[in-house]
């Protein structure tokens, strides 16, 4: 909008009379956005509805339309034991359980460690303060699976426990008490886990550590490589190998050759990138080197006073190219010269600067990323070749095959001197193990101490202590039953096994139907009915708003805020009142829920079972429709009527769980014709919302019309005063002149 002369020259309010003026288009726009407003309203009345419509459909309808809804069972216990719980799939009927076994979780309660200065120990703590040493292998047995780890002197305790944690066990350590905490994931004999010493380094760390014990699980370890023959053992290196070795290229493939072709591409786009970043820095290298050799002459040599001088006079210089918008070439080569002098200057003139290492860095610098440069131009002529020349790719190929079988190589060298080190390493733990549990030996000989030192001293109250993980074992009518945790899933039931029995005693186990568990699942189904019954009912039935519109913001500012919200809740209320849509939902619900069904060869309806509406005057306003259960004694109406629904439940199960699951279907397949998609509506709406969006979207078109024409209109408007007025202007420009003119 062009800016306008609001009555400078006729003293008139043209604001005034422009708003007066387009007053009336505003009107008509304001009509069609309340209605808009009214209908968004109305939208959003719909959805809240419709949510819960649907949720009552699916959550309760779908379920009781089974009769599996209906099989609850309930089971007691005697004693403290064992806890029971009973699924639908349970059995009736009496059962015996004795529980031999509890499941544990293996754990390994590390000794106290310590530095030699006798200081604590942190997380931070490196293992060489510990007397780890480099080279150190440790193979972790967790859940079945093996992970080998090798432990650096240089790590620190945090690092060893990350490992341990990433070798598939629980692991901590407590620096209040220094000790080492680890556990397996999983409890039971098959979740356990061991820690074995693949070397001499090995063993030393475990002691050193305070984790030096080991059990009857770690020796089948031990006793299993000290065992092998060497025919065995190059077996499993041989294994280890195959699934570890890297495959060659094979050249004459289309897919490899592809890959190959596809990762030359993307290397050279990737060095390229970063030699151009480079060279970029080799430049600064430059500017630096001739910066440093000027310096003496040019700045070093000058009084305090005029380095001072020089220095602003050099950021003037910077600060003016800097600015300039359209460098050249030259000037954008001079502003990087200026700023790496700048650069080296301040670091020279420091008071601890040492110009001869300075110099000497930059040069080794220098050299440093010329040869990177050449090396990757190399790299990059290289791989253009091997892409363009098929003789040369093939080269490319055979080298890299090269270094492929150097690696394999190398991989089975180690992993034979790995093996060979374990046996050796085996054995020594078996020897060890046998030597401490051979009867009569001697326990105060050097070989005994020697041995007890390897395995692990268990005898300190400050040594380690280990758990091992071992399974449940329960018997159940005479058949055994064992589990890695002490719940046991057992046709229908879920067992938990608490403590051990004594050799002859047993534990009950009663099934039966939960009767309780039926009732209150049908209870709680109609309070969720009548909830949403009789809130429908509420909305159908609101107050008319007749008179009332939603609000401009210019009415709302002549309102309170109370006023505003007390104004439009008379009109939300008031959305869905006598709203055919509704109508015929609910009335549809209404007559499904006053169904009959045959059973058996007689009829039953809801009244069969004590599930009736209260007459029309004991019930009140909007709750005509809600079902109340005779006997229910949360319920103030029907509490001292005779309670058919349990006692139908408590003599005949199949009669009530047969009616429900009919009634439930009806008013599912009710509900389902109301909420399928058409035309008007989408899926799972009960409302036409595709009608009212498309009514919507054409009320915004129209407002946005209106917008424009009088956008339109108040620009012509103000376009006729602001020439009047620059016409009254003039007009008394003259007429000032003239009177000049006469005195």
């Amino acid at each position: 909008m062009g800016v306008s002369l609001s009555g400078l020259a006729s003293g008139m309010d043209t604001d005034s009379i422009v708003a007066a003026l387009i007053s009336g288009y505003n009107i008509k726009k304001d009509k069609y956005v309340k209605a808009q407003t009214k209908l968004e309203w109305k939208m959003d009345a719909w959805k809240e509805l419709n949510t819960k419509i649907k949720n009552f459909y699916q959550k309760y309808l779908s379920d009781m339309r089974f009769s599996t809804a209906f099989n609850k069972k309930k089971s007691a216990v005697s004693g403290t034991k064992a806890t029971v719980s009973a699924s639908s799939s349970a059995v009736n009927g009496t059962q015996k359980l004795k529980i031999n076994k509890l499941a544990t979780s293996g754990y390994l309660t590390g000794g106290v460690v310590s530095k030699s200065d006798g200081k604590n120990i942190q997380g931070s703590t490196k293992l060489s303060e510990l007397g780890v040493e480099d080279g150190s292998k440790i193979t972790i047995n967790a859940g079945g699976k093996e992970k080998s780890i090798t432990v650096k002197s240089s790590s620190t305790v945090n690092e060893f426990v990350v490992a341990l944690k990433d070798a598939g066990v629980n692991a901590s350590f407590d620096e209040k008490n220094q000790r080492f905490f680890i556990s397996s994931r999983v409890s039971g004999e098959a979740g356990d886990f061991s820690l074995i010493a693949d070397n001499e380094a090995g063993a030393k760390t475990l002691r050193s550590l305070g984790l030096a014990m080991t059990t009857e699980s770690d020796m089948e370890n031990y006793r299993y490589y000290a065992g092998m023959t060497s025919d065995e053992l190059k077996t499993v290196i041989e294994t280890a190998y195959t699934k570890q070795k890297t495959a060659k290229y094979d050249p004459d493939d289309a897919a490899t050759v592809k890959k190959l072709k596809d990762g030359l591409k993307k290397g050279i786009e990737a060095d390229t990138k970063q030699v151009t970043k480079l060279e970029a820095e080799n430049e600064k290298l430059d500017y630096r080197l001739a910066a440093a050799a000027t310096y003496d002459a040019e700045y070093g040599s000058l009084s305090e006073e005029d380095r001072t001088a020089f220095m602003v006079n050099l950021n003037q210089q910077i600060s003016a190219l800097s600015e300039k918008e359209d460098r050249t070439e030259d000037e954008e080569a001079q502003l990087k010269r200026l700023k790496e002098k700048n650069n080296v200057y301040v670091q020279l003139s420091a008071e601890d600067a040492d110009k001869d290492k300075y110099l000497e860095d930059l040069n080794k610098s220098k050299t440093d990323t010329v040869a990177k440069i050449e090396e990757l131009k190399e790299g990059i002529t290289l791989a253009e070749e091997a892409l363009a020349d098929d003789e040369k790719f093939r080269g490319y190929v055979d080298g890299l095959n090269d270094e492929i079988e150097a690696a394999n190589v190398a991989l089975n060298e180690r992993l034979t001197d790995f093996y060979n080190t374990k046996q050796e390493m085996a054995k020594k733990y078996v020897d060890a193990y046998d030597l401490v549990h051979t009867d009569g030996v001697d326990t105060t000989s050097a070989a005994y101490k020697d041995a007890m030192a390897l395995l692990g001293n268990t005898g300190s109250k400050n040594g380690p202590t280990r758990i091992e993980g071992k399974d449940a074992e329960i018997e159940l009518n005479g058949a055994t039953f064992v589990s890695n945790s002490n719940t046991f899933q057992i046709n229908g039931l879920t067992i938990t096994a608490n403590d051990l029995t004594d050799e002859n005693e047993e534990i009950t186990i009663t099934t039966e139907t939960d009767s309780q568990a039926i009732y209150d699942m049908i209870k709680n189904f109609f309070k969720e009915y009548n909830t949403l019954i009789n809130e429908m009912d509420k909305l159908y039935n609101a107050d008319s708003a007749r008179g009332y519109e939603p609000l401009t913001d210019e009415e709302k500012e002549a309102l309170s805020d109370k006023e505003v919200e007390k104004w439009e809740a008379k009109i939300k209320d008031s959305l869905l009142r006598r709203d055919s849509t509704l109508d015929s939902v609910s009335s549809a619900v209404k007559m499904a829920f006053q169904s009959s069904f045959e059973i058996n060869g007689k009829k039953y309806s809801l009244a069969s079972f004590g599930i009736k509406t209260l007459s029309y005057f004991s019930s009140s306003d909007n709750e005509k429709s809600a079902f109340h259960i005779d006997g229910d004694k949360d319920d103030i109406y029907t509490a001292g009527n005779q309670d058919k629904l349990m006692a139908a439940i408590g003599s005949d199960p199949d009669t009530v769980a047969t009616f429900f699951n009919k009634l439930a279907q009806n008013v599912y397949d009710t509900l389902y014709k109301k909420m399928k998609s058409s035309t008007l509506s989408s899926t799972n709406t009960v409302y036409n919302d595709k009608v009212m969006k498309r009514e919507y979207d054409e009320y915004t078109d129209i407002i946005k019309k209106w917008e424009d024409k009088i956008d339109a209109y108040e620009a012509k408007y103000r376009k006729q005063f602001t020439a009047m007025e620059k016409a009254l202007a003039m007009l008394n420009s003259q007429q000032s002149q003239l009177s000049g003119l006469f005195g």
